[in-house]
């Protein structure tokens, strides 16, 4: 085991710390009461999952600071760090939740608008195309998919608000006997 242990040092000091980590498992696996080797361990993936949470790979950072926990469930740092990418992950989640429910609201207005513009009610059509567009325009890059959906919608409602608007003065516009 202490064989073990000066290669997992050797590796660390090397920097080739996952090979490290490796053998510091192995001598954990044999001997389990070796706390030294399980607050190194617990280093070592307390130190990956601040790179992950740097990153901002959040699920990797969390999974990385249970593990630091696992191998050493006193580390000073590792608990308060696991709540931080846990909270990320959340307040992440909540505002993809909001982006979902934007776009599902715009095309619904949408669709709401088209319905209007049927029954001959460009106006109303109009105002529910311009809430619409602010619902999309309401969604952040974060996200690029629900990003593109929202632009490919937002420019949809542009180029419907206009057609509608170009179609209410030629309406106005033969109505009144000028066109």
């Amino acid at each position: 085991a202490d064989l073990r242990v000066r290669i997992g040092n050797l590796f660390h000091d090397a920097g080739l710390r996952d090979r490290a980590v490796l053998e510091y498992e192995a001598v954990l696996n044999a001997d389990p009461s070796r706390r030294d080797i399980g607050v190194r361990i617990a280093e070592y993936y307390y130190d990956k999952g601040g790179e992950a949470l740097a990153s901002e790979a959040l699920e990797d950072a969390r999974d990385a600071f249970r593990l630091a926990l696992q191998f050493n469930d006193a580390h000073p740092d590792a608990q308060s760090k696991y709540n931080e990418a846990q909270d990320l992950i959340r307040a992440r989640d909540e505002r993809m939740a909001e982006a979902q429910d934007s776009l599902a609201q715009a095309n619904a207005l949408r669709e709401n608008a088209g319905n209007a513009e049927v029954n001959g009610n460009a106006a109303e059509a109009i105002t529910l195309l311009f809430q619409a567009q602010m619902l999309y325009a309401s969604v952040t890059t974060e996200f690029p998919d629900l990003a593109n959906q929202a632009r490919i919608g937002g420019s949809a409602v542009s180029i419907k608000i206009n057609e509608l608007k170009l179609r209410l003065v030629q309406d106005a516009a033969s109505l009144s006997g000028s066109g």
